[in-house]
């Protein structure tokens, strides 16, 4: 059974909730406290999978005993339940919640949603990385492109175009900015590109976006001594996103596109929680597709996991979820023959290739997985003629 702890200061509201919530008694082990400190005392007792909390409440807000939670409790997955829909609020409330849901929320959709966290639990049930993940709220972001992007966002003719490209340079502020546009205050229906999140929240709450990321920290602060290194890896990303996009057509390119950015965003989150393996893991500066394999020998895990994972948890797409997963054995995603998984697993390697001088020292060609490229219909040579107008021999 899902062990569930739901934690409200109003009697009434908690157990209207419990008489909402009879039907999932067969399934959810379920316990309610009526502050912050007795739920904490609850967690002592005995540990919950799933922490459902309201935000407003007298002595420790919601995100605070979130908070505690994350550094208590990482293994738990976190709920908050709000009717604030400020921009700092939502904001702090992403940074600490797996999942924000407007109150009153509908039953329905908190069942939805806790069974959507706990399938991605069920799919990467490593508790090793489930705690690496649990305990990252930010992910680092270079001082150039917040520079860059403070000054553009000052602009009061600001052009939300040159807005969105200054942050799809830097993947973890891109997925940020996609969470909050996926949150449950602002999403219609879901968006996979940076320009559409950026139209659909508006330049304040950009701003504000942007403002508490600088706030949180500086990278210098949070990876001393590896600003090089996020840079490079932050490039990467970026040259994959364009490639993956040449190499699918029609409705695929935005998804291709923004699963090449995202694609090692798994790797920022090991960068990050992972100090004592940093050495281990990027040393040379690899590419992450050569990475995966000392990752999966040190850890039993993968970047691609990490990514997949964490992406699914903040309500990013299935599809793309699935693309992410899968970007180092495509055949397991099935969107479609020739979809964004295998967009990026081919675009690493072009994109290694077309940035080594002597083409001898990019990826094996063992590396390609050409069983799944001849079953999708597609041939290296055509691909690499679509990415950069020529093909490789």
């Amino acid at each position: 059974m899902i062990r569930m702890l739901f934690v409200d200061d109003e009697p009434r509201l908690l157990s209207a909730m419990q008489n909402r919530l009879r039907r999932q008694r067969e399934v959810w082990d379920m316990r309610f406290a009526d502050s912050p400190a007795a739920a904490l005392d609850e967690l002592a007792r005995v540990p919950a999978d799933v922490v459902v909390t309201d935000q407003n409440m007298p002595g420790m807000r919601g995100t605070e005993l979130l908070e505690q939670v994350r550094a208590d409790h990482p293994q738990a997955l976190r709920v908050l339940l709000s009717g604030q829909c400020d921009g700092a609020g939502v904001s702090d409330g992403l940074r600490l919640a797996h999942q924000y849901l407007v109150k009153p929320c509908n039953v329905d959709d908190l069942v939805a949603t806790v069974n959507h966290l706990m399938s991605l639990r069920s799919s990467f049930a490593s508790p090793h990385m489930q705690r690496v993940i649990h305990a990252v709220d930010r992910l680092p972001t270079p001082k150039a492109v917040f520079q860059e992007l403070s000054a553009a966002l000052a602009d009061p003719d600001a052009d939300l175009k040159k807005i969105a490209a200054i942050i799809e340079r830097d993947p973890g502020l891109s997925l940020k900015l996609l969470k909050l546009a996926n949150s449950a205050f602002y999403a219609s229906t879901p968006v996979s590109q940076v320009l559409k999140a950026v139209q659909r929240l508006g330049l304040s709450l950009v701003r504000s976006a942007v403002t508490y990321a600088q706030l949180a920290g500086s990278l210098e602060a949070s990876l001393p001594g590896c600003a090089g290194l996020v840079e490079q890896l932050q490039q990467r990303a970026l040259l994959v996103g364009k490639v993956a996009a040449k190499l699918v057509s029609g409705e695929a390119v935005p998804r291709a596109y923004l699963a090449g950015l995202l694609h090692d965003v798994g790797g920022l989150v090991l960068l990050v929680s992972l100090p004592e393996h940093r050495e281990a893991l990027f040393t040379g500066v690899p590419w992450a597709f050569e990475r995966a394999a000392r990752e999966k020998q040190l850890l039993g895990f993968t970047h691609a996991d990490v990514g997949a994972y964490l992406l699914g948890t903040w309500g990013l797409s299935a599809s793309l979820v699935r693309a992410v997963a899968s970007q180092h054995a495509p055949e397991r995603a099935s969107d479609a023959p020739f979809d964004a998984a295998g967009a990026v697993h081919v675009a690493q390697r072009l994109a290694m290739e077309e940035g080594s001088k002597d083409l001898k020292s990019g990826p094996k060609r063992a590396d390609y997985d050409f069983e799944y490229l001849t079953a999708c219909g597609q041939s290296l040579p055509a691909l690499t003629e679509r990415a950069f107008g020529r093909d490789t021999q």
